[in-house]
């Protein structure tokens, strides 16, 4: 657990995305007309499944794949193994989902250099989880800074 904190502090300290842990909106409120955050949402979307399709194979250079340099130090089998496949894999299963869909966003800019975009998707053992990623630009692409899951309280409305 102690990793997890360390991970996402380091996030947010390289990141300078402090701010932007504390907006709310929709990825809807996120696109304007002079914005393409669909696009940006379709490539996140895409970042986040092919690392689920290695976080359910157990095979950690496939989950790290699109994970930004910045972490590197924080991506390896090990820290794979401890992290998703001992504490998140035995919490929720594998990914079961045939689709994440978009329920909250920071905001995505073209002149943005950091995002958080979360997504709704269902595993194995919880029905209703939030994916959340925090994404950054290195050079011009976008990468992937941290994936997390929470259990969402289906008795809540």
């Amino acid at each position: 657990m102690k990793k997890i904190l360390v991970i996402a502090l380091l996030a947010v300290i390289f990141t300078g995305c402090g701010p932007a842990l504390f907006a709310q909106g929709t990825a809807s409120q996120a696109i304007s007309e002079s914005n393409p955050a669909s696009e940006t949402m379709v490539l996140f979307d895409g970042m986040l499944k092919k690392a689920l399709s290695g976080y359910n194979s157990g095979d950690a250079k496939v989950f790290f794949n699109d994970f930004s340099a910045k972490v590197a130090s924080l991506t390896s089998d090990e820290d794979f193994k401890i992290l998703y496949e001992g504490m998140y894999k035995k919490d929720f299963g594998n990914f079961s989902g045939t689709e994440l869909i978009p329920n909250y966003s920071s905001g995505i800019y073209s002149t943005s250099k950091t995002a958080i975009a979360g997504f709704s998707g269902a595993f194995e053992k919880k029905s209703k989880v939030l994916v959340s990623s925090i994404f950054a630009k290195d050079e011009k692409d976008w990468k992937i800074l941290s994936i997390s899951f929470h259990a969402i309280d289906e008795g809540k409305k």
